[in-house]
């Protein structure tokens, strides 16, 4: 039935999410075994697009993080050298991503600070080929119209609170202390390193705004999405 076809694609979801994840921690320059070792454990996490399928086989998370990773391994190359290629080929991913979650949003608007507009404002260094403004739009523009686009054709029963407003709305609810603490169940003693080196955290972030604002779109989305901290996270 369609929970079987569900699950089917959640389960090849998530193998292209391990082969993903670790071509992203490779394009970081994260080699030996490292990235097999974080693949380990979002496979372990119990709410990860992994284990939580055998729970909830209908769930979108799978292929959303799937075209997820993909964006961000494209604007990478994108923010190293752009192309029409490229562009078309991002905007399309994200076309697909916003028919599956209104949250892949976040790829196609951190797109828009790839030319690194901050440290040209600040230090007065451009790019030696920006990307033009039409390429920086044409993804957002195509995600927020497929977005729309669902919204028009999908009945959405709101009596399981799963309107954007309903859900942004439990904020209101959810203390600062709990939202931390959904951190650190995510993420364990990892942030432990990332305080303590924190610097070179910022560093890094302000030398790629594009992935500062994503994370930035994320943290906001883990915390406006009602209880689900740790998933968003």
């Amino acid at each position: 039935g369609p929970a079987r076809g569900f699950f089917i694609i959640n389960l090849a979801s998530g193998f292209a999410i391990a082969v993903l994840l670790t071509m992203w921690l490779r394009t970081w320059g994260i080699a030996s075994w490292i990235p097999l070792a974080m693949v380990a454990l979002v496979a372990a996490a119990w709410h990860g697009p992994v284990r939580y399928i055998y729970y909830n086989p209908g769930y979108v998370d799978p292929p959303f993080i799937a075209l997820l990773l993909v964006g961000l391994l494209l604007i990478h190359s994108i923010a190293h050298t752009w192309s029409a290629g490229k562009i078309v080929l991002l905007a399309l991913l994200s076309t697909a991503g916003g028919l599956v979650r209104e949250t892949m949003v976040l790829v196609p608007v951190c797109f828009l600070l790839v030319n690194e507009p901050v440290t040209a404002f600040v230090m007065g260094q451009r790019r030696s080929r920006p990307v033009p403004a039409w390429a920086l739009l044409l993804p957002p523009v195509a995600c927020v119209c497929a977005i729309a686009l669902t919204h028009r054709m999908v009945a959405v029963d709101v009596t399981e609170r799963s309107s954007m407003v309903q859900a942004a709305y439990q904020w209101l609810h959810k203390a600062p202390d709990s939202y931390a603490m959904g951190w650190l169940a995510t993420f364990g003693p990892v942030l432990a390193i990332v305080a303590f080196d924190w610097r070179r955290a910022l560093r890094f972030l302000a030398d790629h705004e594009w992935l500062a604002a994503f994370f930035v779109g994320c943290a906001a989305v883990a915390f406006l999405g009602g209880s689900d901290t740790e998933r968003f996270a």
